[in-house]
């Protein structure tokens, strides 16, 4: 069986001034904010529209945010999508920026008004103008992801709990107060089994991007939605108990945790991704990229990023299945 390696090449400096200035936005319009909050909390009668200058400051400041995000996000995956190569071969890209502008600022005003509802479509018009703009080796992409899909389950596995949870949060808090002392695991458990269902949820997105056809073959992930979490929730907890350290593993177990259970193919599986992976001498290259982001207040970022990219992808490959031991293409529901 052989296997067909990607690479990638791309430099951090043509991602800096993107960054700072999504960066910019993000800190200037968080400053302006909390100034306006701390201005119109001041009682005073002459201030009866104080909630109303509230809301507006809020909806600005997700306008500011969303905006930012859409910056980065176009430089970020032009240089991704544009550094990568199959077996030598580079991929090509065609991302019109006023398209792109169109459509951030149709999904940025509808996410901001329908308070996040439209967030799915928006999500999925910009997953399909990276992919359509995106081909391999002649192949075009196409993203296949269902808006529906993905709002159903951030509803039932996102928003429905947390607003249940934090509705009966502060009942048990007042409750743990007043001496009994079993609310305090109470609390934690509910708090617990929030982080196990957002983690289900974003096992359960983390397949839905991948859900792409190149050419005439689809590419499925073969990830399980519960069991896809479980793992999740094992990762983030370890990143928890060791404050962070265990992140860069983290990283590289959940990307080999999905490279490993990606499929290639038309009704039969043709290509199977793989991962290799060096644990500890990894780790301690992508734990060193972290730090010196940290060290400098993230102005690092873009080559840190850069260079982590390359090695997650450089290790990547596309493995041929031989004709004998080829499976039926898996269905994919997303």
């Amino acid at each position: 069986m052989m296997r067909h390696y990607f690479s990638f090449e791309a430099k951090g400096g043509a991602l800096f001034l993107p960054f700072l200035a999504a960066w910019a936005l993000t800190v200037g319009g968080t400053a302006a904010y909390l100034c306006m909050a701390a201005r119109f909390a001041v009682p005073e009668p002459l201030l009866d529209w104080a909630f109303a200058a509230h809301v507006l400051c809020g909806l600005l400041l997700a306008v500011l945010l969303q905006a930012a995000q859409c910056l980065a996000l176009y430089f970020f995956v032009r240089a991704t999508a544009g550094g990568v190569s199959l077996s030598g071969e580079r991929a090509d890209i065609d991302y019109p920026p006023r398209r792109y502008a169109t459509l951030c600022v149709k999904g940025i005003l509808l996410s901001t008004v329908t308070l996040g509802v439209y967030a799915p479509w928006f999500i999925r018009d910009l997953m399909r103008y990276f992919a359509e703009g995106t081909s391999l080796r002649l192949q075009p992409m196409e993203f296949r992801g269902s808006a529906s899909f993905l709002f159903s389950y951030a509803v039932l596995l996102g928003v429905a709990p947390a607003f249940v949870i934090c509705s009966v949060m502060p009942a048990v808090l007042l409750r743990a107060r007043l001496g009994a002392e079993g609310m305090y695991v109470l609390a934690g458990v509910l708090w617990l089994v929030l982080l196990a269902l957002l983690c289900v949820y974003r096992a359960v997105a983390l397949k839905w991007y991948m859900h792409l056809a190149w050419g005439h073959r689809r590419i499925v992930s073969q990830v399980c939605g519960w069991r896809g979490g479980r793992f999740l929730l094992g990762q983030a907890l370890l990143t928890v108990v060791t404050l962070g350290l265990y992140y860069p593993m983290a990283l590289l177990r959940v990307w080999r945790y999905y490279a490993d259970r990606l499929v290639l193919g038309r009704e039969e599986i043709e290509g199977r991704f793989g991962f290799t992976v060096q644990p500890w001498r990894n780790y301690r290259f992508v734990l060193g990229q972290l730090l010196l982001s940290v060290v400098t207040l993230g102005l690092y970022y873009p080559w840190a990023y850069v260079r982590v990219a390359s090695l997650l992808i450089g290790r990547t490959y596309v493995e041929e299945q031989p004709q004998r031991e080829r499976e039926p293409m898996p269905a994919c529901d997303c």
